[in-house]
């Protein structure tokens, strides 16, 4: 008995190791690609990826469900690096606000190319409301209209705006007016009717969001957003914009005080 148990372990071992060479090759993979690379059970898989997410060998995006290593298994890859360490320490955060607000949270981070969304967590009363796979993470959200993208305006110095719209291409004389009218608000809003993201969601949009910094350096955004016929922006500012702003302080401290 002994024996076949040591068997057992060994083999757990040999799959579960397949499976972290197959995540580090691609980068990420869903449960179904890993079932079908590995041709294992695919309850053998889940189970097996579940143990390496609660041993820390894994992190499982909050939205597209995929697994990739997680922040201290990460490649040497500066920035990736980064991104996956951000997300995991904002998940708990974003699910928290999700759950507590009744919106979807949404983290963007600043890179190469312009405002990106890196992680989104859709609350269990939203999620029937949206398609499948609704795929946010990745999309660029407008520093003119989105919320996002104007909570990142307001919360710049002269110096740092002016760079980020000779960067971006973005007129000052429309990017002036928007920075401060968030920060007459407070906090960014999406432009009502404006939508600039390849696929499009059943309902309009609304979302409110706050900036986000690591030290000095604004490095992104959170937000939450809402089907617009649920509530108004007031009134979901009312409601829920102190819980967004423990979201941000808390994760910008996890940030700052990270290895």
């Amino acid at each position: 008995m002994a024996a076949a148990d040591d068997g057992d372990r060994v083999r757990s071992v040999e799959r579960a190791l397949t499976l972290l060479a197959l995540i580090d090759q691609h980068g990420e993979l869903g449960l179904e690609e890993l079932h079908y690379l590995t041709g294992l059970p695919k309850p053998t898989v889940s189970r097996l990826l579940r143990t390496l997410v609660e041993q820390g060998w894994l992190f499982r995006g909050l939205a597209d469900r995929r697994y990739r290593p997680a922040r201290t298994r990460t490649p040497v890859d500066a920035r990736r690096r980064y991104v996956h360490g951000v997300v995991e320490r904002a998940a708990p955060w974003l699910i928290e606000l999700g759950e507590r607000s009744g919106c979807t949270a949404d983290l963007a981070l600043f890179d190469d190319a312009g405002l990106g969304i890196v992680e989104s967590y859709a609350p269990a009363a939203l999620r029937p409301l949206y398609p499948p796979r609704l795929p946010l993470v990745g999309l660029r959200s407008s520093l003119l209209h989105s919320a996002m993208g104007k909570a990142c305006l307001g919360d710049l110095d002269d110096a740092a705006f002016a760079a980020l719209l000779a960067r971006r291409g973005v007129d000052p004389a429309h990017a002036g007016p928007v920075r401060e009218a968030v920060r007459r608000a407070g906090y960014g809003a999406r432009t009502e009717g404006h939508w600039e993201y390849p696929m499009q969601p059943p309902f309009a949009i609304r979302a409110l969001a706050l900036p986000l910094r690591l030290g000095a350096a604004t490095i992104g955004a959170v937000a939450l957003h809402w089907p617009s016929a649920q509530a108004s922006v007031d009134a979901v500012a009312e409601a829920h914009l102190e819980a967004l702003a423990r979201a941000v302080a808390g994760l910008r401290q996890a940030l700052d005080e990270q290895p």
